[in-house]
């Protein structure tokens, strides 16, 4: 495509249009002359603006300079130190001062000091005597005052340890409304003890042999100590048989006072588990309690031992689990025991004795209900023990290398006793195994499984029922009774929860609605009921239900409306009604089954058929 030829626009054209620009509507040229704006008063107004500003930042610089000032030269002049000890021994008694002076020429008042002690500092004395949350109200310091408080104490802390002494300084300058502080720390470093132990116990040992770790503690310093405990940590897999002196549930010895100069030992006797291997610590701490029960270590010590697992494997499921389960009054314990041989050597004549202990007793009785006992294996029972040998169970005669056998039996747990002497019971089931002989080499081996613990849930009950007519004759529904084709049919269901042992947490109860049923008015005495978004399923939901609230009840209705294909049948009105609940203290959830509700309404006394009809 070519080129457009240039039009070639002349003087006289330019002329015509800036004329017709420059002109109004009326074709009178229009002046282009600046014209002076007429004077206001807006200008005054933003002049009055900037002045009033520009004195509000003056006042604030001003006082910037006032405050800062004084903080620099009069806050410096309150001054507090802490003087004392940065290196102390554990367990020694120390002093320390602190020294407060206002070198302002004006006084100050509401002062106070606030002392703050890391855990490890056990406070005996001060002088003054301190307040409440050790606060000393000093009130008006006068210029010029100096003055001091002491403080005794002793730092119960491993040797290494820093700790830190803090105290604060509040005050108000006379002339001032502010607030002011001073701020004073000392780190104190633990170099050492006044106490000293040692921890003795094997290097190696072989699952299920047994063994002795032995703590021997002595006080060094001439002043006695009380409140003295001795803390035992152990690994998972450690079962205790015996300790000396006897240790708490917390696993704690209680010394009380340690004389000065004195010395003592405690001990632990017992075994690693059959499923023990490689490296375990034992760890005991030695120190005082404080008022909350805290130890406050003063020394530690810790040995490892190495675990060598054995040739011999034995473990044990509780209803399906080996160590923590819950279960119900009158639910079945069901056990499994499963052996085997890891060994190159043919292992003879093992033992196998299981004790099962219902805790506590309710009248003198075991909660274990051993008249349940199913058991295939010939064992015998003594007391709440039962053992197997070769005598019933010829498989424990020999186990060759590789080979393994099974133990599985069940008994029960009794029903729930009509008045309980407790609120938490639970069964506990501990495992040994003895084995006589390896390959030519007589042994003796004693093995020790984990003990295996069951829980007893909540007495928790739940009830379904399905009402035309309530308990007076009266009827509580609506439409035809038995329910008619075409026909509308609305029935009261009530749901009812009892418990009494254990707080409930996370409560639901659901029911599914079958075809042609609806769900309407739902009332309950706590949490709520409603449908779920496929709006074909009724839950019952609440966060809590507490001992002190026994029983509780939500109520709805249900409607139902039967086609032609239904005439003759009894139709479902909910369907899979399960209740659900986790109890607060056995940690176990809580499951319940209702059976369905149909029109025959079993609960209902006054409804004697369900059938459809036409």
């Amino acid at each position: 495509m070519g080129l457009k030829k240039k039009t070639k626009i002349n003087k006289t054209e330019i002329n015509n249009t800036l004329n017709s620009i420059y002109r109004d509507k009326d074709g009178k040229k229009i002046s282009m002359r600046v014209q002076k704006a007429p004077s206001t008063s807006g200008k005054k107004i933003l002049i009055g603006f900037i002045g009033f500003f520009a004195l509000i930042a003056l006042v604030s610089w001003l006082g910037v300079l006032f405050f800062s000032g004084f903080n620099n030269s009069g806050s410096d002049k309150i001054e507090i130190e802490i003087r004392g000890d940065k290196s102390v021994e554990a367990g020694e008694e120390v002093e320390y001062e602190v020294v407060y002076r206002n070198k302002e020429e004006v006084p100050v008042a509401s002062a106070e000091i606030g002392l703050y002690l890391p855990k490890s500092f056990v406070l005996s004395e001060t002088n003054p005597v301190l307040g409440d949350k050790k606060i000393l109200k000093l009130g008006t310091l006068e210029s010029g005052k100096i003055g001091t408080l002491k403080f005794k104490g002793r730092f119960f802390a491993t040797d290494g340890e820093k700790q830190i002494i803090q105290i604060v300084l509040n005050y108000k300058p006379s002339n001032f409304n502010s607030n002011f502080q001073k701020v004073a720390d000392l780190e104190v470093t633990i170099k050492g003890s006044g106490f000293d132990g040692s921890l003795d116990g094997p290097d190696k040992v072989i699952v299920g042999e047994d063994i002795v770790y032995k703590l021997t503690y002595k006080n060094k310093s001439n002043e006695t100590l009380d409140n003295v405990a001795i803390d035992l940590v152990l690994p998972d897999e450690f079962i205790v048989a015996t300790t000396t002196p006897a240790i708490d549930r917390n696993n704690r010895w209680n010394i009380g006072k340690l004389e000065a100069k004195s010395e003592g030992t405690v001990e632990v006797k017992g075994s690693f588990a059959v499923d023990s291997k490689g490296d375990k610590d034992i760890l005991l701490k030695l120190g005082v309690v404080d008022e909350e029960g805290a130890l406050l270590s003063l020394i530690e010590k810790n040995i490892t031992t190495e675990v060598v697992g054995s040739d011999f494997s034995i473990n044990m499921l509780l209803n399906g689990a080996n160590n923590f389960n819950s279960a119900r009054w009158g639910d079945s314990l069901n056990y499994s025991i499963v052996f085997k041989n890891e060994g190159k050597e043919k292992i003879y004549n093992v033992k196998i004795k299981l004790t099962i202990l219902g805790l506590p007793k309710e009248n003198g009785q075991s909660i274990v209900d051993w008249t349940k006992l199913t058991d295939a294996h010939g064992g015998k029972i003594e007391g709440d023990t039962i053992t197997w040998t070769k005598d019933g169970e010829s498989a424990l005669a020999q186990i060759d290398p590789g080979e393994e056998g099974l133990i599985d039996f069940s008994l029960g747990i009794i029903p729930k006793p009509n008045i309980l002497s407790y609120r938490d019971y639970k069964i506990d089931s501990s495992l040994e195994t003895e084995i006589e002989r390896v390959g030519n080499v007589a042994v003796a081996r004693n093995i020790q499984s984990p003990k295996v613990t069951v829980f007893i849930n909540s007495d928790t009950k739940f009830n379904s029922s399905a009402r035309y007519y309530n308990d007076a004759n009266a009827i509580i529904g609506s439409g035809p009774i038995p329910p008619k084709v075409g026909q509308k049919t609305t029935y009261t269901v009530y749901w009812n929860v009892s418990n009494s042992m254990h707080e409930l947490e996370n409560i639901e109860v659901s029911a599914n609605l079958p075809e042609n049923v609806i769900f309407s008015n739902g009332n309950t005495e706590a949490g709520t009921i409603a449908l779920d978004g496929s709006f074909k399923k009724v839950i019952w939901s609440l966060n809590r239900l507490p001992i002190s609230v026994n029983s509780i009840r939500a109520e709805f209705n249900i409607t139902l409306t039967p086609t032609a294909e239904d005439v003759g049948n009894v139709l479902g009105l909910l369907e899979s009604i399960t209740f659900k609940a986790k109890d607060n203290s056995t940690g176990g959830t809580i499951t319940l089954v209702s059976g369905d509700e149909t029109t025959a309404l079993p609960d209902d006394p006054f409804v004697t058929k369900g059938q459809i009809e036409e």
